[in-house]
């Protein structure tokens, strides 16, 4: 039985993923390597313009740096040294990074696609997703994964309990943090039966 760790960014509660055991996999996205102690695959799904036309439309003047993922110089040199396999996207991969390997995007539109279309709104929705294609993984923990705030909660939370859901009916135990997430919380619907 294979366990992973999802890790995200969030300082809520982002240390759980290292506090992991050996047995648990950590997947990493974006720039949680400033944290994590340890991994086994990382995740870069956004392109290398990443938030440059949009904040170049929007008049703002302090772009981050052209073909950094929107990030830093640091993030792309860790990028082209990972050693765990790295999924991006498939315009991505090239001999810059070469521990890089194309997402399985068609894999996961034919396994969970919605109606309409390809959903995944998120990193860790990538994650997830692709999470949920290998069969022998049975328990998915959260870590660093909030969804409670702007664009995390109104586009990201619904897509994560969408995998997540699909996670639960495959039988597949998921595990949250005990502080600081929002997902699969809220009030039932005209009050608990009495």
């Amino acid at each position: 039985m294979r366990r992973v760790c999802l890790a995200g960014f969030s300082e809520v509660n982002r240390w759980i993923a290292n506090q992991q055991p050996p047995d648990v996999e950590v997947w990493g996205m974006n720039e949680a390597h400033s944290f994590l102690q340890r991994y086994d695959r990382w995740y870069q799904i956004h392109p290398r313009n990443w938030q440059e036309d949009r904040k170049r439309r929007a008049g703002i003047v302090a772009l981050p740096k052209a073909n950094t993922f929107g990030r830093g110089d640091e993030h792309v040199g860790f990028l082209r040294a990972v050693k765990v396999p790295l999924y991006m996207r498939p315009s991505e991969v090239s001999g810059e990074f070469p521990a890089a390997v194309p997402y399985p995007y068609e894999a996961v539109r034919s396994a969970f696609g919605s109606p309409s279309g390809l959903y995944l709104t998120s990193s860790a929705a990538f994650m997830l997703a692709h999470a949920l294609l290998e069969d022998d993984i049975k328990e998915i923990r959260l870590a660093g994964i909030e969804l409670s705030v702007g664009t995390e909660y109104f586009q990201q939370r619904p897509c994560m309990e969408y995998y997540l859901g699909i996670a639960r009916a495959k039988g597949v135990n998921v595990v949250l943090p005990p502080v600081g997430c929002s997902i699969f919380q809220g009030e039932v619907y005209a009050g608990e039966p009495t």
